[in-house]
């Protein structure tokens, strides 16, 4: 809802530009926005400004209604509604191409600003699109749970049986990585697409290679005595290659 902001509106001033002996008084087109009278005592005045909400530009032959009373914009989006009566109100303003805005507010004695952003009418939405799939053992085909999904600062996990999905996001394209300990890192370029597209599914399917250690092998060798520096006896295991040390 849009808020109430009270503003003191004071009068402006008059510059006065000499020119030769003689002086002629200026007065700047602003200050005739300053001329009506003032309030009534126990009177609101309300006044305020409609603009576009995308491009900020001032909205002029915008329909302001209060309670019956109806007026226009100017060219500036400006409004004015003076000598009301204090108290609730529910203020309407309307244009074609445009969303109507309401407003609930409560004026005070004075003056009394609103001022209103209009949403252009028929605009879209953004489309949400999505990203799905399952991670699974590039080895075992077995599904990969627990599997940190990063796309765009987003985290997300897969399921227990290897399934993700990311919703709600823009229709474009995306970096998207897979990472869990024990695998190797893995990433892809995707799409996000609409889900409700027919034959478009957005799906993602992942393969994580699993880090195999490498397999120890075995030393042969003729069991053999060999002296060390420190004057002991070290025995070759022929099979294992362990160094047994013996003082």
């Amino acid at each position: 809802m849009a808020e109430v902001k009270e503003k003191e509106i004071s009068p402006g001033a008059v510059v006065a530009i000499g020119l030769g002996l003689g002086s002629i008084a200026v007065l700047g087109l602003a200050a005739l926005a300053f001329t009506r009278p003032p309030t009534p005592p126990g009177k609101a005045r309300l006044y305020g400004t409609v603009t576009d909400a995308e491009t900020g530009e001032a909205l002029s032959g915008v329909l302001v209604t209060l309670d019956g009373l109806e007026e226009y914009t100017d060219f500036g989006g400006n409004y004015l509604s003076p000598d009301l009566e204090t108290g609730a109100y529910v203020l309407q303003f309307s244009k074609e191409g445009y969303e109507t805005a309401t407003a609930d507010l409560v004026l005070v004695e004075g003056n009394n600003e609103l001022n209103v952003e209009m949403t252009p009418a028929g605009v879209p939405p953004p489309e949400e699109g999505i990203i799905w799939g399952f991670v699974t053992d590039s080895l075992t085909g077995e599904a990969v749970p627990d599997v940190k999904i990063t796309l765009n600062g987003l985290v997300r996990y897969t399921a227990w049986a290897g399934q993700y999905e990311i919703r709600n996001i823009a229709t474009q394209k995306y970096r998207i990585q897979f990472s869990k300990e024990g695998y190797e890192s893995v990433s892809r370029d995707v799409v996000a697409v609409v889900y409700e597209i027919e034959g478009v599914s957005g799906r993602l399917d992942i393969s994580l290679p699993p880090i195999v250690p490498a397999k120890p092998y075995l030393v042969y060798a003729r069991p053999a005595q060999a002296q060390v520096a420190s004057g002991g006896t070290a025995y070759i295991n022929y099979r294992v290659a362990i160094f047994l040390i013996s003082y």
